[in-house]
């Protein structure tokens, strides 16, 4: 999988669950925490499914919010762990 479709799927995800389907101002560097898309309670909905989605094995003390601070963060926090 590209990092081009990486993003695309988390984007979409966010854009669903966070923002009623309007993904329009949402690109790789919009911070997510800063601008209220995403919550405390949605980094848990973020981070399954993100673990699901990709098959990631992540360790717990990669659960930051510097490592959910945008999609392109996430998606290198994806490449970083996902199983070969």
């Amino acid at each position: 999988m590209t990092d081009q479709e990486i993003l695309q799927e988390v984007r979409t995800y966010i854009a669903n669950t966070f923002l009623d389907g309007d993904s329009k101002g949402l690109d790789e560097n919009t911070p997510l925490l800063q601008t209220g898309i995403v919550d405390s309670m949605g980094i848990m909905e973020l981070l399954s499914f993100i673990r699901d989605r990709f098959s990631l094995d992540l360790p717990e003390e990669e659960v930051r919010p510097e490592n959910l601070e945008n999609l392109k963060v996430i998606v290198a926090l994806v490449n970083r762990f996902k199983k070969s």
